[in-house]
């Protein structure tokens, strides 16, 4: 009886996959599952808000689509760095990755600084029932 891992590495040779042997065949096989679950999802509850915002019904799926793509290209990238590599610059590579997550949340906001309901070109609230909650 075949175990798990070489029916996994049988289905990816007969489908012409050439899968690395340090790659878990099944992890691999249950991760593309899953991202093909999750393209379908967003394609089927999105296909009516996004043809009413954009006349274009795919407009959600065809984003997620090229951002799962560039996702597994980064995924394929990062596995051939070694993994003495990770582990001699673990503390380094810790502050790197968490500045430039503040640096892209920093950017995101300033993007937005001129959007939200606080900025200096909100309209103020109609009549005087309504408060305004910027101004205390």
């Amino acid at each position: 009886m075949k175990t798990s891992k070489q029916a996994a590495r049988q289905f990816s040779t007969n489908i012409g996959i050439k899968l690395a042997k340090h790659c878990d065949p099944a992890l691999m096989m249950s991760a593309m599952l899953l991202l093909g679950i999750g393209l379908v999802m967003v394609a089927s509850s999105s296909i009516e808000i996004a043809d009413r915002a954009t006349e274009d019904p795919l407009y959600y799926f065809k984003r997620q689509f090229i951002f799962a793509l560039l996702g597994v290209f980064a995924g394929i990238l990062l596995t051939k760095i070694r993994l003495t590599h990770w582990e001699n610059s673990g503390m380094a590579l810790l502050f790197f990755i968490g500045a430039a997550c503040v640096r892209a949340v920093q950017a995101a906001a300033r993007r937005r600084a001129g959007r939200g309901p606080c900025s200096r070109d909100a309209r103020p609230p109609r009549g005087p029932a309504h408060r305004h909650r910027c101004n205390g």
